[in-house]
């Protein structure tokens, strides 16, 4: 409504909710005002409609199954991304305590051939490889299970 005329108590009008003087006062404001009259028009249909529908009556028990299901708290489930986390965490500490160790290693010079060297090393990669295997494939089993779910 364009006009700032009585508009803001056009609902109490259309409910016959005003005192005599004011009704009067509307009616007349009405007759000149096309945009209020639409209003009351629109307030006027939406009365009707309410108006006319009929009661519903829940069913018996809706109340009490309603609240039981309020009632229930759903489980918590973690983040998708936990798991993965968890296992980039446990990847990180045996690389990083694999690498701490073979940094640390006390030997002596002689006591080692640079062949078993090698083959400590050798170890050391395929420990490594192995476990970034198993770390990608329990991301991919994790996010097979989130999309069935």
């Amino acid at each position: 409504m364009s006009c700032p005329h009585p508009s803001s108590r056009l609902s109490a009008f259309c409910d016959h909710e005003v005192g005599p003087e004011e009704s009067r006062a509307i009616e007349g404001h009405l007759a000149d005002c096309a945009d209020c009259r639409r209003e009351l028009e629109r307030l006027n249909r939406v009365s009707f409609l309410l108006t006319s529908l009929s009661e519903r009556v829940p069913e018996p028990g809706f109340y009490h199954t309603t609240m039981s299901r309020l009632d229930k708290k759903p489980p918590r489930r973690h983040p998708a991304f936990l798991p993965n986390l968890a296992y980039t965490m446990i990847f990180l500490l045996t690389f990083s305590v694999g690498l701490f160790f073979t940094s640390r290693l006390d030997r002596p010079a002689a006591a080692v051939s640079p062949a078993a060297e090698l083959d400590l090393d050798t170890v050391f990669q395929e420990q490594l490889h192995l476990n970034l295997l198993s770390v990608q494939q329990q991301s991919l089993l994790d996010c097979s299970e989130a999309g069935h779910e």
